[in-house]
């Protein structure tokens, strides 16, 4: 499956993201009911099975320049940002940041340290009451959430977990 990024007359054009089996012939389809000229900006082969969550994350992140479906008002940052963009081992990359420097600046890193936070206050509250049942059914429940809603079993979840340390 491939994630294209395809781009309606000049560098002002609207951008379309979506995907397709075959990038060219989706080109010639969306031809067809278009008076400007498209061109191909990039795509990038990904995995089947992540490639409607993958192309659900370019949606919304550019979600603020959406025009209509998967049509988007192109912006510099986004032309860069997909310029930028590269497939390892399956996943998509921005080679012009590092991971750190993307994590630190996107929204999922204040989630994460909000709930971090929220967690160490919690457990930090029990392990000083003695509470160790009420710290390990809290962590319980965390691998619980993790597994229910990722792509991970519980027994690979827990291997991770086990072999970070």
């Amino acid at each position: 499956m491939y994630l294209y990024f395809i781009q309606a007359g000049g560098i002002e054009g609207p951008v379309k993201i979506g995907l397709s089996l075959d990038v060219e012939r989706r080109i010639m389809e969306l031809q067809v009911g278009n008076d400007k000229q498209l061109r191909l900006l990039k795509s990038l082969e990904i995995p089947d099975k992540t490639a409607k969550r993958v192309e659900g994350e370019f949606h919304y992140f550019f979600r603020h320049t959406g025009l209509r479906g998967e049509w988007f008002q192109p912006t510099p940052f986004m032309l860069r940002h997909i310029d930028s963009l590269i497939v390892e081992r399956g996943e998509i990359w921005d080679k012009s940041r590092s991971f750190d420097e993307w994590l630190s600046g996107s929204d999922i890193y204040r989630k994460i340290s909000e709930a971090d936070h929220t967690l160490q206050v919690v457990i930090g509250e029990y392990m000083k009451d003695g509470n160790f049942n009420a710290v390990e059914y809290v962590v319980e429940e965390i691998l619980d959430t993790i597994a229910t809603h990722t792509p991970l079993g519980e027994k690979k979840l827990r291997w991770k977990i086990k072999n970070i340390k």
